[in-house]
């Protein structure tokens, strides 16, 4: 039977010591913490561009009612008088049947039926349709929930689509400064007229 040599003072240590195995685990810990902050940037950042693509969609939905209806293209264009999100529009029921509704009151519905997949698909989200010389302008006053400013002169036959959404819906409501409202405008030309 042979006997199992027993550790000598002095002598070559084997295997991990418990110091080893904590400066490990410690390690490993800060690791996993900076994959978790870069995984949540990722998807703030990810739902930016998603935010941005529906802004972009909403804004080729409402050329594309535009321009199903030239005859009521006027009646598209923002109203100073009507301000706020209520009046972006009118829902008109006769509307919703092709040969009932009258070209100015299709582009009211459209403005209402536009603006209410702005709110449901972009926090906050509203849009206006004006001419303008200066598309990259205008405020919207999220508390008031109205378009403060449109900043459409009307100066210019160039045809404009603003839109107005918050991006970071969670920060507006925890924080009590001005939330990040974003702003998208996209000038149409002509249209025609």
């Amino acid at each position: 039977m042979s006997r199992l040599p027993l550790n000598k003072p002095g002598g070559a240590q084997h295997g991990f010591t418990l110091l080893e195995i904590l400066i490990t685990v410690i390690v490993v810990a800060i690791g996993l913490l900076g994959l978790a902050g870069l995984q949540v940037t990722s998807l703030r950042y990810n739902h930016q561009a998603y935010l941005r693509g529906q802004v972009t969609m909403q804004a080729a939905d409402i050329v594309d009612r535009m321009r199903a209806n030239m005859a009521g293209a006027d009646s598209y264009l923002f109203d100073d008088a009507r301000k706020s999100f209520a009046q972006l529009g009118t829902a008109k029921a006769n509307c919703e049947k092709l040969d009932s509704c009258t070209a100015q009151d299709m582009a009211l519905n459209d403005l209402y039926r536009w603006n209410q997949t702005n709110r449901a698909n972009l926090p906050g989200g509203a849009g206006i349709v004006c001419r303008d010389s200066t598309p990259q302008d205008g405020v919207f006053d999220v508390a008031g929930d109205k378009v403060s400013s449109s900043g459409c002169d009307n100066a210019d036959n160039a045809w404009v689509v603003k839109i107005w959404w918050i991006e970071d819906e969670r920060r507006a409501n925890a924080d009590t400064s001005t939330p990040n409202v974003r702003f998208y405008a996209t000038s149409l030309g002509t249209l025609g007229n």
